[in-house]
């Protein structure tokens, strides 16, 4: 027997080749051999991990067609696949054979696959016992799973899941030429015909699993809807002699299978995916980023994440789909990481100007970005998007009982109510009567202490108007905020909102005339006290501001952001007794001393006086910071995006505070 090692993670990529070398030429006879099963199984795993590569179960994506409407057709996805796809078991060169992370024999590590988002799958059979049954077979190696556990676990989690469709590309691999590892099926002399008979075999024995079209036998089908296929296997197509069956015009593009050279693979990678992308046809595109080039070349691994100091595919699609629009088809991966599998799977949910939101436990982990159902029934709610001042167009408000209440105006111009209960539910959106039924240009919102909410919306005449929402939900109607002098009204370019704990409120506004921060405290009987500049950096008088955020402290002090006039984000505080500390600049992610933004909000915490801001950098993400009550920070860091991806793409961000010390972020999804 061998020895049982792990040659990539232990020895340097030079050495690691040449015992690969070694080990394959002393042995490539034993490989020669046709064989049901492997000669020899070593236990190998790639070294290292990533977002893009071998990280396949730190995302959980069981449910995420059923977000997509019935409507949109197979072609017109973006599908997270994978190259043979229950390739985990190897013969005497496993970094060479191996395709797949390795959760189970039986087919488990399909069900591994389908919980994280998979949806397309590569399976290889060999014929078996006498011409009667399908094994899963890479090469010479049987993958210790048969045909009858594909299609128990993919029922399993169609049953389970039945939102969800799968896409099957089945293929003979064995009878075709010669040398490492060629097979034989059994009997040697199995035919196209052969092998559709023992397929029929398996629909008899597993009714109603697959799509009757593209199972007919009889030819091909058109692509399908969504909505046509929940709860089902589409087969895709059934290679190697075995005619009538699958989708028609399934592209699979011309990428070379032995194309090693990263760059150039690449760029015909890249090339493929923006034919996709322009494909205006039903036709189901998949692009393979797959190639290895044994038995000295490079390896299935290798070409996922990179060699020799090159990227490999899996990182560069993950940078590339960050940065272009437009569907990707299917995309067939080998060893694909959890962030890779959540960016594609965004682009079938994610839309511009839909509202998400994300809930921050107080332990500081976050659970998934989920979208905001939308108004009448529709969804997720679709805001007009930020407007020309970069300001909010949607705001949040905690209140005492742990629920929530979010304003935003929708794609109509019309302006929403909504309320989260303290489970997260959101219920049914209510529209509000702004000041002669215009769209506001920025609102705000905040929670009393009483279970009122008050919302401010400037108008795009520059006047800020504000109403109350008592409890019970009657409302006091949007009223104008007084000016400076007595008879005349404030004239605004944004606003922010913070319910005090005395029960007023803190107004903070950009004045329209001169484009400075000022605020003004709403007593609790409904009057107004006198407008105030808030001092600038380190206490100079005037703050020119872009965006505009406040929150109240349990202590009776406030805290403020905005962004400057370069766009940095600053902060201060003040004291209960009114007194400023001035704006300071707060430091920027990772190491940075500046933090450029578009957009920024900030939620007091009911503790001992810590604080939470988030702000969209200049990237477009997502980013929270969190303040100690002592004045240091947690520094800036990006919460996963939905499904588990590297972050979510926003523009404008808002936050609030729960007094169960949860807070939420709501997020309008940004994409160009």
């Amino acid at each position: 027997m061998f020895a049982r090692s792990r040659p990539s993670r232990y020895l340097p990529s030079a050495l690691r080749r040449t015992v690969q070398a070694l080990v394959v030429v002393g042995l490539l006879s034993l490989l020669a051999v046709p064989s049901s099963a492997s000669a020899v199984d070593l236990p190998w795993s790639p070294g290292s991990s990533s977002g893009a590569f071998n990280s396949l179960t730190s995302v959980s994506n069981p449910d995420w067609m059923s977000q997509v409407p019935d409507s949109v057709g197979l072609g017109r996805m973006s599908i997270p696949g994978t190259h043979d796809t229950l390739a985990i078991h190897s013969g005497i060169a496993p970094w060479y054979w191996e395709t797949q992370e390795n959760h189970g024999d039986s087919a488990d590590t399909l069900t591994a696959q389908l919980n994280a988002g998979i949806r397309e799958i590569d399976i290889r059979v060999r014929v078996v016992n006498n011409g009667t049954a399908f094994a899963v077979h890479h090469t010479n190696v049987y993958e210790h799973a048969n045909f009858d556990d594909v299609l128990t676990k993919a029922g399993a989690f169609l049953a389970a899941h039945p939102g969800e469709t799968i896409i099957l590309k089945l293929a003979g691999e064995c009878g075709y030429g010669s040398g490492i590892g060629y097979c034989t099926d059994d009997p040697s002399s199995t035919t196209g015909a052969d092998r559709a008979r023992i397929f029929r075999s398996y629909l008899a024995r597993y009714p109603g699993l697959f799509w009757a079209p593209s199972v007919a036998g009889t030819g091909t089908a058109a692509t399908p809807a969504l909505g046509q296929v929940r709860g089902h296997i589409v087969l895709a197509s059934f290679g190697n002699g075995v005619d009538g069956y699958g989708l028609t015009g399934l592209d699979t593009g011309n990428i070379p299978w032995t194309e090693c050279n990263l760059d150039t693979r690449w760029s015909e990678i890249q090339t493929r995916l923006q034919q996709v992308a322009g494909d205006t046809t039903d036709v189901v595109d998949s692009t393979g980023l797959s190639a290895s080039c044994p038995p000295f070349g490079a390896t299935y691994a290798d070409i996922a994440n990179g060699y020799g100091g090159g990227q490999g595919m899996n990182p560069h699609l993950l940078d590339y789909l960050g940065t272009h629009d437009g569907h990707s088809g299917v995309i067939e991966m080998d060893w694909p990481g959890g962030r890779l599998i959540a960016t594609i799977i965004e682009r079938n949910v994610l839309s511009r100007n839909q509202l998400w939101k994300n809930t921050r436990n107080p332990d500081g982990s976050w659970q998934q970005f989920s979208a905001v159902p939308g108004a009448e029934g529709r969804g997720p709610f679709t805001s007009l998007g930020p407007p020309i001042t970069s300001l909010h167009d949607q705001a949040i408000a905690g209140l005492p009982d742990n629920t929530a209440r979010m304003v935003a105006v929708g794609t109509a111009g019309q302006t929403w109510t909504a309320a989260q209960n303290a489970t997260g539910t959101v219920g049914d959106w209510q529209a509000l009567d702004t000041p002669a039924n215009r769209t506001p240009v920025n609102v705000a919102v905040t929670g009393m202490r009483d279970g009122s909410t008050q919302i401010a919306a400037v108008m795009p005449d520059h006047g800020l108007y504000l109403e109350t929402r008592r409890a019970d939900g009657t409302v006091t109607g949007f009223q104008r905020v007084p000016g400076q002098s007595p008879g005349t009204d404030w004239s605004a370019v944004g606003v922010a909102l913070a319910g005090m704990p005395d029960g007023s409120t803190q107004v903070l506004s950009v004045n329209h005339a001169d484009g400075l921060l000022y605020l003004v405290v709403r007593r609790p009987g409904g009057t107004f006290g006198d407008w105030s500049e808030v001092p600038g950096i380190a206490g100079e008088r005037g703050f020119q501001a872009h965006d505009l955020a406040i929150t109240a402290m349990q202590d009776g002090s406030s805290q403020l952001v905005a962004l400057g006039p370069e766009n940095w984000v600053y902060h201060q505080i003040r004291s209960a007794s009114g007194a400023y500390t001035g704006f300071a600049r707060m430091n920027g992610y990772s190491g940075a001393s500046t933090f450029t933004a578009t957009s920024v909000s900030i939620a007091g915490m009911y503790d001992a006086g810590s604080a939470q801001v988030v702000a969209v950098g200049i990237d477009g993400r997502v980013y929270h910071n969190g303040r100690f009550p002592n004045g240091t920070w947690t520094g800036w860091a990006p919460p996963a995006g939905p499904f588990g991806s590297a972050g979510i793409t926003a523009d404008p961000v808002s936050i609030t505070a729960l007094p169960n010390n949860q807070s939420i972020v709501l997020a309008t999804v940004y994409k160009p």
